[in-house]
């Protein structure tokens, strides 16, 4: 395997009836920080290579993630909050805890009525 001239990994070989071929990945549920206008917050979850994603027919008024007492320095503490489980049909969905929100991968949330929402507003608690 070599890298080629825009970073990806070429496997070159000449193949045969039988061979497999094998890509394992690190499915971990990471959180990422973006920063917003006037100091705002927002996160996004990951699970490995997947965006995970709310699916919304309107901008929800509910946000799950604010006003908790729970540093953004401390990640895992927010990923305690949500739990993996997968639907009848094998496709992963992951629940925020007492909100009732479920987040799936990204592209499963876009029809022609409905729409993804990856960003959730954060503001931590300040006593």
């Amino acid at each position: 395997m070599k890298e080629n001239s825009r970073g990806f990994l070429e496997l070159t070989r000449e193949w045969e009836n039988g061979d497999i071929l094998a890509i394992n990945m690190d499915y971990q549920l990471k959180l990422h920080v973006q920063d917003g206008e006037e100091g705002q917050k927002w996160i996004a979850f990951t699970y490995g290579p997947v965006v995970l994603a709310q699916k919304i027919t309107e901008m929800p008024a509910e946000e799950p993630f604010a006003g908790l007492n729970m540093s953004l320095d401390e990640p895992e503490k927010i990923l305690e909050l949500i739990t993996k489980s997968e639907t009848g049909d094998s496709q992963m969905v992951f629940t925020i805890k007492n909100s009732g929100m479920t987040l799936m991968p990204y592209y499963l949330t876009g029809s022609r009525s409905s729409g993804p929402r990856a960003y959730f507003k954060y503001n931590q608690y300040i006593n």
